[in-house]
């Protein structure tokens, strides 16, 4: 029979597992009604952690950044690029649910559920134009992101999501999880690197990516323009990642607009690099192929 797990006091049935982390693992779950969650379950280490993703105060960091991301958007009129979290509960070792601090070894985080794959997973099925049409709403999603003062830290094709209608015959929305990198502009964490080898801007591979003087705006919560364009450089670097590696576009090499695109992307100054805003003023520049009727 179907596991069940009851989070403050509604039970949910556990009906599949969606995937799997190093750390974590995400489960599809169903409460009475029959309306279907994502339940991510991760663990939680109180020694020294290699990475702050590991601790409780960054499950915390994720819901609460989740509420903000939510917040915000309603008040600026746009629709969230992220998925909604619905509760994050603390478990013990016995597995019951608990809100003491020392005790918590596991989280719980209850969110919403889309029809969905990882940019990873989807590029296989998608041709020239869909692979175009997802970009733009990656470029989209980031640019909202931002908008709300908020710089991912982690963009990969695995914590992108691309969303597909009931019978998944088309795309109509792009996702960015994981939010454990996440922060707002103007906090300190904003200056911590991290993120996936691959896709780590050339800055954070420093010993020390920000100046003493940088340290001190963030710890003060008033960025200068310059910092701002500096942390949100991070993510602009891994889109011409992504755009390059994983979407694997045929560009013609006399299509010298793209190409300086691409290059810009990958600039080591980040001030000097292109923007997600440069990247998604060239795709539109790129002409489809007809779509087979």
């Amino acid at each position: 029979p179907p596991l069940s797990i009851t989070i403050s006091k509604e039970t949910y049935t556990i009906t599949q597992q969606l995937g799997a982390g190093t750390y974590s693992k995400v489960w599809e779950v169903t409460d009475t009604s029959g309306k279907k969650y994502a339940l991510k379950q991760a663990n939680i280490y109180h020694s020294q952690p290699e990475t702050s993703s590991w601790s409780w105060e960054s499950k915390n960091h994720e819901k609460s950044l989740q509420d903000y991301l939510d917040d915000t958007c309603k008040r600026l009129n746009i629709e969230c690029p992220t998925l909604q979290i619905k509760n994050l509960i603390g478990l013990d070792k016995n597995g019951n649910e608990t809100k003491t601090k020392s005790e918590i070894r596991q989280s719980l985080i209850l969110m919403e559920t889309v029809k969905s794959k990882t940019l990873d997973k989807s590029m296989i099925s998608l041709n020239q134009n869909n692979k175009i049409e997802v970009l733009k709403k990656l470029c989209e999603a980031v640019i909202k992101l931002h908008a709300c003062g908020v710089i991912h830290k982690d963009l990969k094709p695995e914590n992108i999501l691309v969303v597909y209608n009931e019978d998944k015959s088309e795309i109509i929305d792009v996702k960015l999880i994981d939010l454990d990198f996440s922060s707002k502009v103007n906090e300190p964490k904003a200056a911590l690197p991290c993120g996936t080898e691959r896709y780590i801007p050339p800055e954070q591979e420093k010993s020390k990516p920000f100046k003493d003087t940088e340290t001190t705006e963030l710890e003060r919560g008033n960025p200068s323009n310059k910092l701002l364009k500096k942390l949100y450089a991070g993510d602009d670097y891994a889109l011409g990642k992504i755009f390059k590696d994983v979407l694997e576009l045929e560009i013609a090499e006399d299509e010298i607009n793209k190409l300086e695109i691409l290059k810009g992307l990958q600039k080591n100054d980040p001030q000097k690099r292109k923007t997600v805003l440069d990247l998604l003023k060239s795709l539109e520049t790129i002409n489809l192929e007809p779509s087979p009727k």
